[in-house]
């Protein structure tokens, strides 16, 4: 076979697979996704709706800042803000001094003075510095 048999062969081939993609039927629509009862508010329960993250208020203290869980009385449309993490720099980066010291967000002192604790007996000695200004971020906020 030559290479020119080889060439219209592989042309006619070609022109099959173009033709059967042309002519095949319309592709159908995509699934319309059903995005809950047509309801485009947040859910209220207890006349109360979570704020979006993107509108929460967000105080900065001397050291760290205060992230907030905000929620609002649906009724009133007053914001009450309870904070529960703590962030502060080290080293040119922001770390929640709470997940630092292995802490849920917003435990009381005393849970946070054993945690700080055990991770001074139980890291290196070059990690002291920073669990220190983890505890020291945690401890002047919440003494204000």
């Amino acid at each position: 076979m030559s290479s020119q048999e080889v060439f219209w062969i592989a042309a006619v081939i070609g022109g099959l697979f173009c033709a059967i993609f042309a002519m095949r039927s319309s592709q159908k629509e995509p699934t319309r996704l059903r995005l809950g009862g047509g309801s485009s508010e947040p859910s209220k329960a207890d006349g109360k709706a979570v704020v979006p993250a993107s509108r929460q208020p967000v105080s900065k203290g001397a050291r760290g800042e205060r992230i907030s869980d905000a929620t609002v009385d649906a009724a009133a449309g007053e914001a009450r803000i309870r904070s529960v993490n703590v962030i502060f720099n080290y080293n040119g980066h922001s770390w929640d001094a709470f997940e630092v010291l292995g802490c849920p967000a917003g435990a009381p002192l005393p849970m946070v003075k054993q945690a700080f604790d055990q991770a001074l007996r139980t890291t290196d000695p070059a990690s002291h510095e920073f669990l220190r200004a983890a505890y020291q971020a945690i401890t002047k906020l919440k003494s204000v």
